[in-house]
């Protein structure tokens, strides 16, 4: 049907909970016939243990070995795949734990001791990345990449390939790649109307607040238009306006801009009621 074929870790849980005794190597020629034809999948080489497969990462290439006991696999029982996604502990131990008088300890193992059913490692990753996930949907992030400038220690000493590997592995040059070729000026149409509300009209206040959506976007367009933005420094989505870098400061000044055009018309205008109406006046003495 319609639904996604199973990824890396739900063939791991499946063979975790198979029946048969645990095999890493029935394991990998599952993971062989899953992912044969996939770009970021590759079998072991000839000189790479056959138990062996590599994944492509986003920052780099990396082999792992599923090398344990069992069935045809043979192998080192303590690095087995499946060995370590049961998570054994004795039945007794996260009650202990939990007891114990570090709160650190005990608040590490509370959970545990409250949850008698014991998931594969490899399903409570995938539950963790989906709680991170929806966290991160849900607020907007600020990132600190700590950079480690050399493996000596040393003060004042940047060793430029090993922090050139670790922006690339973490993401930073890709993102700055993004923020310059993309919109990284990113706000919802109701919070730029709002910083921007004393440029609206009072109506158009009232409608920024109580309209629909696609009265804010109109609004918005109108907004940039009369600061004077080409079209291809912005985009509109749904709800949502997407800006050229530096948009948000370029935006402001030319506000400020249009703000001051707008009251120096004011005035002007102004002024020209008060001649109008000091002319009405000086006619209406004379036809007396």
């Amino acid at each position: 049907g319609g639904y996604p074929r199973p990824g890396l870790l739900s063939i791991l849980n499946e063979e975790t909970a198979s029946p048969k005794p645990p095999d890493d190597a029935r394991l990998v020629e599952a993971l062989h016939r899953r992912f044969a034809e996939h770009p970021a999948y590759r079998k072991p080489a000839a000189a790479e243990p056959a138990t062996s497969f590599t994944v492509r990462h986003f920052s780099a290439q990396v082999t792992y070995t599923a090398a344990g006991g069992g069935g045809a696999g043979g192998g080192d029982v303590a690095r087995s795949f499946l060995k370590k996604n049961k998570d054994e502990l004795h039945a007794k131990l996260p009650a202990l734990m939990a007891a114990s008088r570090w709160p650190f300890v005990r608040d590490l193992f509370l959970a545990r001791a409250a949850d008698s059913r014991r998931g594969e490692v490899a399903r409570q990753f995938a539950a963790s990345m989906k709680e991170l996930t929806e966290t991160l949907a849900a607020t907007d992030q600020h990132f600190i990449r700590c950079i480690k400038p050399n493996d000596r220690r040393a003060p004042f000493d940047f060793d430029e390939a090993l922090v050139r590997s670790q922006l690339q592995s973490c993401g930073v040059l890709a993102a700055a790649c993004v923020a310059q070729a993309g919109f990284p000026y990113r706000r919802t149409f109701l919070s730029m109307l709002d910083d921007f509300r004393d440029l609206l009209t009072l109506e158009e206040q009232r409608l920024a607040w109580g309209g629909s959506a696609a009265e804010r976007k109109a609004m918005v367009r109108k907004l940039l238009t009369q600061a004077g933005f080409a079209d291809e420094d912005y985009q509109l989505g749904r709800t949502m306006v997407f800006g050229s870098a530096g948009l948000e400061a370029q935006f402001a000044e030319r506000a400020r801009e249009l703000r001051e055009r707008r009251e120096a018309d004011e005035r002007a205008r102004q002024r020209e009621a008060e001649a109008m109406s000091a002319e009405q006046k000086a006619r209406l003495a004379e036809m007396e």
